[in-house]
């Protein structure tokens, strides 16, 4: 048995009832049956009318349909189904453009770039297109565990976050809540199967049209730091990458295993 909410449904069956014309609302409507045979049942409110006005509430079964009803309201509901699925749809599309387009603070960058003195401009904006990478990752990732492979993006995003302002607006038009940075030991705990920073490589490696089971090259975040030069930089090698057997790493967030922090909960 399943809840319907379809107004046009409730007209059509308030129609069919003896005491039509009593019937002020329609409390609940459910569809329900047996055999193969279908019944709607439906909680109202009758008026018994004056000079005793009153309101009575009372469950009727109605009489059992015709299959053209039944497939009535099939429809309505797949539509009604097909209609929510394209507002998410078009919500997140939204959302990936505004994060493709989005330009960081000139002071963020300008933050990166004292961290790592050896790095120029250009290099900053680099690891800026890393970082949306790095977000488009955990916006289709849907709040489930990311990893951060690079030390610099993950440098540029604790300078974004020091801009608190424009960090929470970011936030909440990417992706509708704020997406909090956690420290790598919590993240080391929550993947300990690698679920995670497979998750971030598969994902990324779409982004860039990538095979991530048979990749011969490397997506700009998990690139960046060796591309950079900057000290410490974990390789990373794409062969080395498999899909863990376990399904654990579930949670939100992100862990550290390739040279940076992780991220938290996010998103709706």
């Amino acid at each position: 048995m399943f809840a319907l909410s379809v107004e046009a449904i409730q007209l059509f069956l308030l129609h069919r009832l003896d005491d039509a014309s009593r019937v002020s609302t329609v409390k609940a409507l459910t569809l329900g049956g047996t055999d193969g045979r279908y019944a709607f049942y439906a909680t109202i409110h009758v008026h018994t009318g004056p000079p005793f006005t009153k309101t009575l509430e009372r469950t009727t079964s109605l009489p059992r349909m015709q299959a053209s009803v039944v497939i009535l309201v099939g429809a309505l509901v797949g539509l009604a189904a097909f209609a929510a699925w394209q507002h998410r749809r078009r919500r997140a599309l939204a959302r990936e453009h505004y994060i493709r387009a989005y330009v960081f603070p000139a002071g963020v960058l300008q933050d990166l770039l004292k961290t790592y003195p050896q790095l120029r401009i250009k290099d900053a904006q680099l690891a800026a297109r890393a970082l949306r990478q790095f977000f488009l990752v955990h916006a289709r990732a849907g709040g489930r565990l990311v990893a951060m492979p690079s030390k610099v993006a993950d440098a540029l995003w604790h300078a974004f976050i020091l801009d608190t302002r424009a960090y929470r607006a970011f936030c909440r038009a990417a992706f509708g809540s704020y997406f909090h940075h956690l420290p790598e030991a919590a993240m080391r705990s929550a993947d300990t199967d690698q679920t995670a920073n497979w998750r971030t490589w598969r994902l990324a490696c779409l982004e860039e049209n990538i095979n991530p089971l048979k990749a011969t090259r490397l997506p700009l975040l998990f690139a960046l730091d060796a591309k950079l030069g900057v000290p410490g930089a974990v390789v990373h090698d794409p062969s080395t990458f498999r899909k863990p057997s376990s399904s654990g790493g579930g949670g939100c967030g992100g862990h550290g295993d390739s040279g940076g922090c992780g991220g938290g909960c996010g998103g709706d």
